[in-house]
């Protein structure tokens, strides 16, 4: 029995004071009890002694008792009193009345202060049970407005099911996703509620709270899962399903909370991409390429089938680049790629694996005639010249091919004939194809060695310069002497220039490699001088040297860094490089003359030959090519070639020098045609310097004496 404190109050209202007083003081033991004079009022009363028991008379002379019951049941400020009636006429009409008025119990008089007692006890204990419940429920009722607030502020979804998979609450979130509100969706199937599908086929996939519920156990949803809104959209999920037990662990419904991962999908599908193609071209990368070429060469291995590999580069690209800027080659490269993708089919794989190199994957070829189509086609789609940056660029690229399994067992292999083949295309004038064979791996290690000497030369400085003398074949003195780079390999042999020149073209190292040669030209012209044997030095230069905005400054610069006077040095330049860029060209040549330096005309006849820009260039020395002396004593054709152009060069003003001459009949003859200077074997092979200081010697005693005067 719980014990009740001392400060509980009860009011008791009755007429019978005698009896009230006796009463009160018996129980006054174990309540505070309240018994007003004047019990008219008996609401205003208990409103000012907020009692917890009314022990009330319904045969109250100033108040009828139940009137009063039913005013203090009314009011808010009393409507928590339990009331005990008292009545002198008691019948069950009277206590069905007194019950509905409000009453919890009724007493009949003559009152037992043990049985009054024992009432209240069990009113009093009613109350703080009642008390207890309503302290309960608004605990309940806070904690689910605090669960409810939170479900409802978190990014997850949650949805809650009974164990008949009808939905009995839905989060924000929940709601987003699905397109459902969550009045709308209590009470219906959670399948009708959360439409989950299988993102390949669209078919509907079967909840994981069927599986949570069914075995008791949480549950998660296949990755490949969507939930498709009710109103537009679909979203992938990742999600969790629990079953939900009371007490006593029975099956009460089950909840399922899941996440939109849409977004961190099309993220990582994003990444995946990017680290999969080239950011340039949106093309497979080489991580890629190797992954496919390896599922292809095992497809083609199993069915007995042919695998081609075609590595395709751009011709010149690194001059584009150069040419055109960064911008401009990054055009280049996408509109080849785009070209690329036009002709071949959607199935095949496309790959760019380098600066300029694309790779192509056709598989299951059936006859050879079919891949040279598409070869040519290739081809044929670069030929059309492209506007980018204001300038009109040809494009063509080079094509090698290797076979699986003819040419190569595995990747690798089959990556390296493949680029055999179309460096085999590089040395052979360009823009065409070409299939790997056993004799380009010589070829190809020949140009790898080649690559290393030019590339170990530049970067040791170990480049060397040799000099062929320049004569007046009438009087057999000495006019100059023409720079020429000569490069030694890893075995310590010469490589020829026309091997190496074309490659350090092709990897964009002539540029370094001309600068190299001005400089050690520059500094043995000025040793020359300061001996008392001064010379004059043709240097060669590239196309691409040329055209280099800053060439002039360069030059400049270099005979201000050795003091070398202007007369000096002369520079070589091509017609190719001339037509290249016809007004950069004439300011190259224009700030050239304003040095004092001469510009001779290299190879004359075997470029352009426009006679217009004989006279729009500011040239000082026109050289013959040696292909049309080697002929001149026994091809009129030839001869009359060369006297045409020694004619031209006269009514122009131009200096003259033809190279090539290897014999006194290729002398006697150019002299008679008029030509006064010559540079050949018959004079001098290119010599090194040593050498070259003793030819000096030599030709300064005997400076009167020609070389075929002195043979006769």
């Amino acid at each position: 029995m719980c014990q009740l404190e001392k400060s509980t109050q009860v009011v008791i209202f009755n007429d019978d004071s005698s009896s009230l007083s006796t009463f009160a003081s018996a129980l006054s033991a174990t309540y505070t009890i309240m018994s007003p004079d004047n019990p008219e009022n008996v609401l205003a009363t208990c409103i000012e002694l907020k009692p917890l028991v009314v022990i009330l008379d319904i045969e109250l002379s100033q108040e009828n008792g139940l009137d009063a019951a039913r005013l203090l049941k009314a009011n808010p400020a009393t409507s928590y009193i339990s009331i005990i009636f008292t009545t002198s006429h008691y019948s069950s009409e009277i206590e069905g009345k007194a019950l509905a008025a409000g009453a919890s119990d009724i007493l009949p008089k003559p009152l037992q202060t043990q049985t009054v007692a024992l009432r209240i006890s069990n009113q009093l204990k009613l109350i703080h049970q009642t008390s207890a419940l309503e302290k309960v429920n608004r605990q309940l009722y806070s904690e689910k407005k605090h669960l409810h607030a939170t479900l409802a502020s978190i990014g997850d979804a949650v949805i809650t099911t009974n164990q008949h998979m009808l939905v009995t609450f839905m989060n924000p979130a929940a709601e987003r996703i699905t397109g459902w509100k969550s009045n709308a969706a209590v009470g219906l199937a959670i399948d009708e509620v959360m439409d989950l599908r299988d993102v390949s086929s669209d078919k509907k996939a079967i909840n994981p709270l069927y599986t949570a519920l069914r075995e008791n156990r949480a549950a998660g949803v296949m990755h490949s899962s969507k939930v498709v809104n009710k109103v537009s959209g679909e979203f992938r999920i990742k999600d969790s399903a629990s079953p939900v037990v009371d007490q006593n662990g029975e099956l009460i419904g089950g909840v399922i909370v899941f996440q939109d991962i849409t977004e961190a999908i099309a993220m990582a599908t994003k990444m995946s991409h990017l680290a999969h193609h080239d950011h340039l071209t949106g093309l497979p990368n080489r991580l890629l390429l190797n992954d496919r070429l390896a599922m292809l060469i095992k497809e083609a291995s199993l069915n007995n089938n042919k695998l081609a590999f075609l590595l395709v580069d751009i011709d010149n690209f690194k001059l584009m680049n150069d040419t055109l800027g960064h911008n401009g080659g990054d055009a280049v490269i996408k509109y080849v790629a785009q070209k690329l993708e036009e002709v071949v089919p959607e199935s095949v794989t496309i790959s760019r694996v380098g600066g300029d190199e694309f790779v192509i994957l056709l598989r299951d070829i059936q006859h050879l005639t079919h891949l040279n189509k598409i070869a040519s086609h290739i081809l044929s789609m670069a030929e059309e010249q492209v506007l980018i940056n204001n300038q009109y660029v040809r494009i063509s690229l080079s094509i090698g091919i290797s076979l699986f399994p003819y040419d190569a067992k595995d990747a690798d292999q089959l990556m390296r004939h493949a680029d055999n083949a179309m460096y085999n295309v590089k040395g052979n004038g360009k823009n065409n194809y070409a299939y790997y064979s056993q004799d380009l791996t010589a070829q190809l290690t020949k140009r790898v060695s080649i690559e290393r000497a030019l590339h170990a030369a530049l970067k040791e400085g170990r480049l060397q310069v040799y000099f062929q003398p320049q004569i007046n074949m009438v009087t057999g003195k000495l006019t100059g002497a023409e720079a020429l780079a000569r490069l030694t390999g890893e075995d310590g042999r010469f490589i020829p220039p026309d091997e190496f020149i074309p490659i350090a073209e092709e990897i964009g190292l002539i540029s370094s490699l001309g600068k190299l040669v001005l400089e050690k030209s520059c500094a043995q012209a000025r040793q020359w001088l300061d001996q008392g044997t001064a010379c004059k030095v043709a240097v060669n230069v590239a196309a691409q040297q040329f055209n280099d905005h800053r060439f002039s400054e360069t030059v400049v610069a270099t005979m201000k860094k050795y003091n070398l006077p202007s007369q000096y040095l002369e520079l070589e330049i091509t017609e190719s490089a001339l037509v290249e860029d016809f007004n950069s060209a004439n300011l190259t040549l224009e700030a050239l003359k304003r040095s004092g330096i001469s510009v001779a005309l290299d190879d004359f006849g075997t470029g352009y030959s426009s006679l217009s820009y004989l006279r729009s260039f500011k040239l000082d020395v026109i050289k013959i090519d040696k292909s049309f002396v080697k002929d001149v004593t026994c091809d009129p054709q030839a001869a009359c070639i060369v006297k045409a152009i020694i004619g031209l060069a006269k009514s122009l003003n131009l200096h003259l020098v033809c190279e090539g001459v290897e014999s006194c009949e290729h002398e006697a003859l150019l002299i008679k045609l008029g030509c006064a200077d010559a540079q050949g074997y018959l004079y001098s092979k290119p010599l090194p310097v040593d050498d070259f200081n003793d030819y000096l010697v030599r030709n300064s005693l005997n400076a009167s004496d020609t070389v075929c005067s002195m043979t006769g």
